[in-house]
């Protein structure tokens, strides 16, 4: 997650990942929540590696109020360069000071993702896992969260614990996101959620079910 402003978007992420060989892929775009987006692969060599989603908001699109708090805080970063990632990666830390508990509150009203990037930076949201590449010992998303329900895992049932694309062929859920303490400036403290983690079913197209 970034903000769509000069030097601290998905694009400056982007840089940081294609200077060791990930490619850019398919351009996405998510109207209602204000979003631009697009995934990564891995390097040719190392195609184990993760395949990575890079998002902005379109902070333009927001209200004045909640682009001069988003910009106020972003001046702050100027001088990280096209480094926003790698800080928010190895520092664990926001690249600006800590925003006041009202900044975060006003965000939250308008944009949920603006006040998670207001408080986490640039963190990881989450990761999913290809629950099709898990093996036998898990047949399928379903048998998996029961399993994990039964570990003492709690899982998102908002929308129902396992969400289906409309055409069938991907099967969805995740964990709720922890709640990790925020310091805001001033010295206010409070648990907000921050990561979890998505398990993604695919299945085979029915052109190639004969395969």
């Amino acid at each position: 997650r970034s903000f769509g402003v000069p030097g601290l978007g998905k694009d400056a992420m982007s840089a940081t990942l294609e200077a060791l060989g990930y490619r850019r892929r398919d351009a996405l775009a998510f109207e209602a929540k204000k979003l631009r987006a697009h995934w990564l692969s891995p390097p040719a060599e190392a195609p184990e590696l993760p395949r990575v989603f890079v998002s902005e908001l379109e902070v333009e699109r927001l209200s004045p109020g909640a682009q001069d708090i988003i910009r106020r805080h972003t001046g702050q970063a100027e001088a990280l360069g096209e480094a926003p990632l790698m800080w928010g990666l190895l520092a664990a830390s926001t690249p600006w000071e800590a925003p006041s508990r009202a900044d975060y509150a006003a965000l939250a009203e308008e944009s949920e993702y603006a006040a998670w990037t207001l408080a986490h930076g640039y963190a990881v949201n989450h990761t999913t896992i290809s629950v099709h590449r898990l093996g036998d010992w898990c047949p399928d998303i379903q048998a998996l969260c029961d399993f994990l329900e039964s570990e003492g895992f709690q899982l998102n049932r908002s929308g129902g614990v396992v969400k289906v694309s409309p055409d069938g062929g991907l099967l969805q859920a995740s964990t709720v996101a922890d709640p990790v303490g925020v310091a805001f400036g001033g010295g206010e403290e409070e648990a907000v959620p921050r990561a979890f983690i998505e398990f993604a079913e695919r299945r085979v197209l029915p052109e190639f079910a004969h395969l």
